[in-house]
């Protein structure tokens, strides 16, 4: 198997374990209302099904992770329906907005990054995809092509080997609206 990616030895550390350690009475009381191939738009729905009473509930930290779905689709002309940063900017402060509301005091919410799909591009392109791993004759870019090639790949904008594209994306991320 061709396989760079460090195998961890020894014990393993998460945010979850710590939230056991510090209070063992709260290990029951989670909520996953992720929803995969949600966008920051369907978030603000989604997020509405957070169920919290602000003033009897303990003090929640919320994960506000959406990846790449704003620019990632499966749609032949991607760039006209990627999320613009200004639509993008107003859902995500409509989101905390509504958390605000919501949440009790002393919460925290942690807002990550969108992935860098250049990044993962560069990193996995020479990589053997999972399906290429008995005879090591598959690669992730030649996964993505052929994904864009029977129309069917699931992110136009960063899973692919056509170079003009990336320079568009990056050029749609860089506008300022």
């Amino acid at each position: 198997m061709n396989s760079t990616w460090p195998v961890v030895q020894g014990p393993t550390n998460s945010i979850y374990l710590k939230l056991f350690e510090r209070n063992r009475c709260n290990f029951r009381d989670y909520q996953n209302i992720g929803v995969n191939g949600a966008d920051s738009n369907e978030m603000k729905e989604i997020v509405k099904t957070l169920s919290r009473n602000p003033n009897t509930d303990q003090p929640l930290i919320v994960f506000l992770s959406l990846v790449g779905n704003d620019v990632c689709n499966g749609n032949a002309d991607t760039l006209n329906h990627m999320t613009r940063p200004d639509i993008f900017y107003k859902n995500i402060i409509e989101i905390l907005s509504y958390l605000d509301t919501i949440l009790p005091n002393g919460s925290h919410v942690m807002l990550t990054g969108l992935a860098n799909g250049t990044v993962l591009y560069d990193s996995l392109k020479d990589r053997v995809y999972p399906l290429g791993r008995v005879k090591n004759n598959i690669y992730y870019g030649d996964m993505y092509t052929y994904l864009s090639c029977l129309e069917i790949g699931p992110c136009n904008g960063w899973m692919t080997t056509n170079g003009s594209m990336f320079i568009l994306k990056k050029k749609f991320d860089l506008i300022d609206f």
